[in-house]
């Protein structure tokens, strides 16, 4: 968890840097730096999740209602 902090803080600054460089209006920086806020905290809840939830999970939980309800009008 530290190592994806430590990379997102990274790119947070770099991207901070040529914001503030290329004289960007704060809209668009507060946009940037929302975006990556948002998908930082989206990273590190799958990380934490990621023995709880699974692709495969996700898929089941779609798709295993339908193929119940598929196999019961069949029979």
């Amino acid at each position: 968890m530290l190592t994806i902090a430590a990379v997102f803080a990274g790119l947070g600054f770099f991207e901070w840097r040529y914001l503030q460089k290329n004289n960007r209006k704060g809209r668009t920086m507060r946009l940037v730096m929302g975006t990556a806020i948002f998908l930082f905290l989206c990273l590190e809840i799958l990380y934490a999740a990621r023995e709880h939830w699974t692709i495969v999970t996700l898929i089941e939980t779609i798709f295993g209602p339908l193929q119940h309800a598929v196999s019961a009008n069949r029979g």
